[in-house]
């Protein structure tokens, strides 16, 4: 009979993504985003618009180089990896499959960062 049962590695290669950084960002290039506002950019690379994502803080800007972490709850150990891998100024973009209700960031993951 053919074992077709997945490994507890396969599992969580399975779960977890980091898509590391593609190209470095020049500072000119952050500079010229840094005053346009993110709602802008998405409409204009037709890249479409998240409901959900509203800012904490009315006026708050952020640009940087983005890594991508793709990770299924509620193991998020990955994040830790992402965290290793980004450099100073770096902007973490985290998608987080599970549990709406369950985050994947706290205080003490803000205090490593």
């Amino acid at each position: 009979m053919l074992d077709l049962s997945v490994t507890e590695a396969q599992k969580m290669s399975m779960n977890k993504q980091i898509a590391h950084r593609q190209q470095q960002l020049s500072d000119a290039v952050i500079e010229q985003y840094r005053d346009i506002a993110a709602s802008t950019i998405g409409h204009l690379t037709d890249a479409g618009y998240l409901r959900g994502i509203r800012p904490l803080f009315e006026g708050a800007r952020l640009v940087g180089n983005v890594v991508t972490v793709k990770l299924q709850l509620p193991d998020g150990s990955i994040l830790r990896d992402a965290l290793l891998n980004s450099l100073p100024g770096d902007v973490l973009v985290i998608e987080c499959v599970g549990d709406e209700h369950c985050a994947c960031w706290g205080e003490l993951r803000t205090l490593a960062a």
